[in-house]
């Protein structure tokens, strides 16, 4: 499966001038594809262009709203890079897997306790928590 990494980059909010370059519009066209071309000599390919809100604080206690245009490019991960990725996350689900079976050697009275506690209560059904596990949560 082929994997990318990714790179967002805020849009110029002014333009930049030029040789032969008329008009606002003009400017601002040239700084996106100045911004575009040296991003893509360093081998990412844009995607799109997201515009999303951020808050701000002003004053004390003030807040206000602003928009941001956001340019977004890829490229995809070497081999090496895929490889180390593969592996990540092969330990993630590794890891994963093991957190239900140290929970339940956890959960599970050792022998003994478990004598103790059936003695206690024969009509019980369910085996109370461990003394540990009482005096953690305050029981």
């Amino acid at each position: 499966m082929q994997k990318f990494e990714f790179k967002v980059v805020p849009a110029p909010r002014k333009g930049k001038a030029a040789k032969g370059i008329r008009g606002k519009v003009g400017r601002y066209a040239n700084a996106m594809a100045s911004i575009m071309n040296e991003l893509g000599q360093e081998g990412w390919d844009y995607v799109r262009a997201d515009t999303l809100e951020f808050e701000e604080r002003t004053g004390l206690f003030g807040r206000t709203t602003h928009e941001q245009t956001m340019l977004v490019f890829r490229r995809s991960l070497p081999a090496d890079d895929t490889a180390a990725a593969d592996d990540y996350f092969a330990a993630v689900e590794q890891a994963q897997r093991s957190i239900p079976r140290a929970v339940k050697e956890i959960e599970q009275p050792s022998r003994p306790q478990a004598e103790l506690y059936a003695t206690e209560d024969p009509d019980r059904d369910t085996l109370p928590p461990a003394p540990e596990l009482r005096a953690r949560r305050g029981v």
